[in-house]
């Protein structure tokens, strides 16, 4: 089964650390050097360029809307498709935004929060080790 979490591209001490394979899910590539190999880029759930830039409300309805439409089974069969070319069932959805920045949304939790309501299973944030103890303290 796949295990799934979400980051950000910029990431990278936490995207090595995790042990997790990396997933792009946006439009474009990254135009910098990322410091760690990104396994692909999964366009299937990222936006498209017509909803970029929609307000964020009527962006949401638009991106769960591709996803109802993809369905779980369709989006599972392509996330098992990835773990098996990587040999690891750990990924790591990642997008561009940075969530540390106060009222930042992104499709990237939007997608953990769809996903989650539609097979049970939790998508978390990768978060620096700090944050996580933070969490638990």
């Amino acid at each position: 089964s796949v295990d799934l979490a979400t980051s950000r591209y910029a990431a990278r001490d936490l995207i090595l650390q995790s042990g997790r394979v990396p997933i792009g899910i946006t439009v474009g590539n990254p135009r910098w050097p990322l410091g760690y190999a990104l396994a692909g880029n999964l366009r299937a759930l990222a936006p498209t360029r017509s909803m970029l830039g929609l307000p964020t409300d009527i962006f949401e309805q638009t991106y769960r809307a591709r996803l109802d439409e993809l369905g779980v089974e369709a989006i599972r069969a392509l996330l098992q498709r990835c773990c098996d070319h990587a040999g690891n069932d750990r990924l790591l959805l990642i997008c561009f935004e940075n969530l540390d920045e106060a009222g930042k949304s992104c499709h990237r939790r939007m997608f953990a929060t769809w996903w989650q309501e539609h097979t049970g299973e939790v998508v978390p944030e990768l978060e620096p080790d700090v944050r996580q103890e933070q969490l638990f303290a």
